[in-house]
This record gives C-alpha cells, sequence and structure tokens, in this order.
C-alpha cells in the first residue's frame, strides 16, 4: 500500500495480504477492520454460512409444511435450535477460520475452513451448550445474573475456535478479557442486536409480501382441484432461500465479533499502552508474539463501534 496516500483512499483501497494486520497494529478501530474484512471475505463468509444452513432450512421448511400444525410454534422454535446447536456451529467455526486467517495475513480455503469447522465441531458445540444453558438458569432464577453473563461472556465462541479450547476455558477467558468493561461490552452486544434487527426488517419486508402471493398460489390450486397443503408445494424451497438473508447478520456478528476479541485480547495481556491491564487469567492465548502488538486505543469512555 502507498504510504503517501491520503488516509480515506487507503481505506477505500483492496487489502493485500497482511495489511489489515497491519492496521490492527496501526490502532485501527475494530469496527474499521470488520469493514475491511467484509469488503474481502464477506461472498466467502456467506458461502459458508449458505453451505451449511441452507440444506437445514430445507429441511425445516419441508417438515413446517407438511408435518407441523401451522400455529405450533414451539416446535418451529425448537427445531431452529436444535439445527442451530448441532449444525451451525460448523459454519461459525468455518467462518471464524477464514477470518483469523484473514486478519493475520494467511489464506485459508473454503474446503479447508469447512474441514476446519468440522473439526472445531466438539469444542464450539460445548461452549454454545454452557453459554445459553448458563444464560437461561441465569435469567430464569434472577434476570441480572443472566444479562451479566450473557454480556461477559460475549466472546467465549470466538475463543473456542481461535484458541481450541472448550467450553468452561472459552468462557472464563470472555469473562477475563472483558473484565471492568461490562458496559463497553454491551454496547458491542447492541451493536450486534441493531444489526440483526435491521436484517430481520429487510427480511419481513419480503417474507410477508410471499406469504400473501403464496397464499393467493395456494387459492389458485383448490380452484383447480390440486389440494397439497395450505400452501402450494413448493412453498418450502422457497421459503428456505428467502430464510437465507438472516445468515448475513451472521456474518456480520462473526467479523465484528473477532475483531473486538482481538482488541480486548491485547489489552488483557499489557499490548496496549495506557490501557488497563487485567491480572493474568494464566490461559494461553496464543497471541503474545511481537507482530502481534497494537498501538494506543481511545480512551474508554469513547464509544467506538
Amino acid at each position: 500500500m502507498d504510504p503517501y496516500r491520503p488516509p480515506e483512499e487507503i481505506a477505500d483501497m483492496a487489502m493485500l495480504p497482511g495489511e489489515i494486520r497491519a492496521l490492527a497494529k496501526q490502532g485501527a478501530a475494530p469496527g474499521e477492520l470488520t469493514k475491511h474484512i467484509l469488503r474481502q471475505q464477506f461472498g466467502v463468509l456467506l458461502g459458508v454460512f449458505v453451505v451449511v444452513w441452507f440444506p437445514l432450512d430445507l429441511a425445516i421448511a419441508y417438515l413446517e409444511q407438511f408435518h407441523i400444525a401451522d400455529d405450533d410454534f414451539r416446535t418451529s422454535f425448537r427445531l431452529q435450535q436444535q439445527a442451530s446447536l448441532w449444525f451451525g456451529v460448523i459454519a461459525t467455526a468455518a467462518a471464524i477460520s477464514i477470518i483469523a486467517a484473514t486478519y493475520d495475513g494467511r489464506q485459508q480455503g473454503f474446503f479447508d475452513a469447512l474441514g476446519e469447522g468440522f473439526r472445531q465441531w466438539p469444542k464450539l458445540w460445548s461452549t454454545v451448550f454452557l453459554y445459553w444453558a448458563v444464560c437461561i438458569l441465569g435469567l430464569i432464577v434472577l434476570v441480572v445474573p443472566g444479562v451479566i453473563f450473557a454480556v461477559r461472556g460475549l466472546y467465549a465462541v470466538n475463543i473456542a475456535a481461535a484458541e481450541d479450547v472448550y467450553g468452561p476455558t472459552a468462557i472464563t477467558r470472555s469473562f477475563a478479557i472483558t473484565k471492568g468493561r461490562f458496559w463497553e461490552t454491551m454496547q458491542r452486544s447492541l451493536v450486534i442486536t441493531c444489526f440483526y434487527l435491521l436484517v430481520l426488517l429487510v427480511y419481513a419486508c419480503i417474507a410477508v409480501p410471499f406469504e400473501f402471493f403464496a397464499i393467493g398460489a395456494f387459492d389458485l390450486q383448490m380452484d383447480m382441484g390440486a389440494y397439497f397443503n395450505r400452501y402450494p408445494w413448493w412453498y418450502w424451497l422457497a421459503s428456505a432461500a428467502i430464510t437465507g438473508i438472516l445468515l448475513v447478520a451472521n456474518v456480520f456478528a462473526a467479523v465484528y465479533v473477532y475483531c473486538w476479541y482481538r482488541r480486548l485480547d491485547q489489552i488483557e495481556f499489557g499490548s496496549v499502552p495506557g490501557e488497563d491491564t487485567p491480572s493474568p487469567s494464566g490461559v494461553n492465548s496464543g497471541n503474545t508474539s511481537p507482530e502481534h502488538q497494537l498501538s494506543p486505543q481511545p480512551e474508554r469512555g469513547d464509544f467506538k463501534w
């Protein structure tokens, strides 16, 4: 990259291998790093989620249309949660593998990333299961402990994949790097939540008109004496395809959380001058090499997305 170019031109240029890492060392905000990684790898990351999730969405949509009552929302919700727990974590681990490679200036092939997703499955499964089990228990017993645990454990899944550790260690590490940073982490959670809501709004703008169209097509079938179900036979195929829109939010969340995890990981190990450094957690993150250092960051009170 030409060092004499104006910063705004540099920001619009495609990053070469290793330049995202260089930007991180120069103190680029995690939000800026997120934008650069998405520009480079959005298509690949979305492809990873589609390869894993589209067959699951097809199966769920088929069951919902032909085997689950229209008002049985509990069963549909359970199917989605089970699919996410048992299979969705494969896509998450594969995506984090690609994000980490891009961040560090390495190359990660599509199928290599999927292989990494399968290899990391036990660790991410244990992390997701433990995380949500404790969150739900905390919300049932007392709301506040559940909220605190959910926020402090935000980086657990990224840690499990990036540091090759199981659930308890990943959650402990997430608590270590968010020590004294609850409200900052809450801000990160709100950014992710707002993005999910935005994507959900786009999904609703497409899904609701499609629902009316499908009902109209069903009425036409009834007039022709061709009864399949409440909806036309092809409804489950189109419904699964439309549901894929929601995967865009998964891509953003994976990149955004990973970039913030790397920032806080360096702060914990004293690599960022001027930041409060919690006492060592005793767990080696594997990211303490000299080239992993970061320059001073804005003060804690300033919101940086």
